[in-house]
């Protein structure tokens, strides 16, 4: 007798839709597809993630929720470093927005693929938010709290 094993929804960006969209992969996992461009809350209960490494290089396994449901983020590099530098942590929230910007040769012309597309690139802005009130910047924080901001965050 086998045991059907449920997985966490995987979050996943995809171009070309408006609004955030559950579905399922190919192997019938579900999956949460996040619209280019669209902000997406963030809870890391653990805040440290799981590496793999396979042919292609590696990428890391984070446990996140998403409006209080529990989701599993797989991150590329790109993604892993935005998160570092955002302050990924336990119990932290962040607001991540995957925008798609063309990529250029040197000489500023667009660099094509084989069947004349332009190349683009993924490009993470991650933002720490502090209260439920959407403060995202730590300078904005101490403010709030009744701080002086000398020369940057706190």
């Amino acid at each position: 007798m086998s045991e059907e094993r449920e997985y966490p929804p995987t979050i996943k960006w995809q171009s070309g839709i408006i609004e955030p969209t559950k579905g399922q992969d190919k192997k019938g996992r579900p999956v949460t597809l996040i619209p280019d461009g669209h902000p997406v809350r963030m809870f890391f209960p653990y805040g440290d993630a799981r590496e793999f490494t396979n042919s292609w290089g590696s990428s890391w396994m984070y446990a996140v929720e998403m409006e209080g449901v529990p989701h599993t983020l797989f991150a590329n590099r790109k993604l892993h470093d935005a998160l570092n530098q955002g302050g990924v942590g336990p119990t932290i929230t962040l607001e991540v927005t995957r925008t798609m910007e063309p990529m250029t040769n040197r000489d500023g012309t667009p660099w094509v693929d084989d069947t004349g597309r332009q190349r683009t690139q993924a490009i993470f802005n991650v933002d720490r938010i502090y209260s439920e009130t959407g403060q995202a910047s730590e300078d904005a924080a101490v403010e709030a709290l009744g701080g002086d901001v000398v020369g940057g965050s706190w």
